[in-house]
């Protein structure tokens, strides 16, 4: 751990900056958009495509009707996932949904609007950039809506 936080340090070049990397490790957040649970260090990493799915007709060519295919990025993708995992070829920030009110009877509502006050507070030092390893299994290449490095 003393390691990682010497790491940590050395890369941000601050205790208070450190502090809040650790922070967005342990805080997270679920996209009203993609329906996922993600730490607030992932919050720009909502996995989209920006073209829906086609699938084929009966007499087409590329095969069974149970595969279609992103026109975006040419990913193939079955009609009937049984485990729907959001992958996408571009990035965009996640969307978090909050109910209407204020502090009241309800902790939770009051709780997520404070870690999202604080995530985009501080959002250049808690946010890491997407990485295209984390979706290296899919085949595909990602792009951010602004352009990934």
């Amino acid at each position: 751990i003393h390691e990682y936080l010497l790491s940590l340090f050395e890369e941000l070049k601050s205790w208070r900056d450190v502090y809040w990397r650790l922070w967005g490790t342990i805080n997270w957040l679920t996209c009203s958009r993609c329906n996922q649970t993600f730490l607030c260090t992932e919050f720009s990493h909502c996995q989209y495509h920006p073209q829906p799915v086609l699938y084929p007709g009966v007499a087409s060519c590329l095969g069974s009707t149970g595969t279609g295919i992103y026109p975006c990025c040419n990913q193939k993708v079955l009609r009937f996932d049984p485990a729907p995992i959001p992958k996408g070829c571009k990035v965009r920030d996640h969307v978090i949904g909050l109910p209407p009110g204020g502090e009241g009877g309800d902790n939770v509502p009051y709780q997520t609007a404070k870690i999202l006050n604080d995530l985009v507070q501080h959002r250049n030092i808690i946010v890491l950039p997407f990485s295209k390893d984390q979706n290296s299994n899919s085949g595909i290449e990602l792009n951010d809506e602004k352009g990934l490095e």
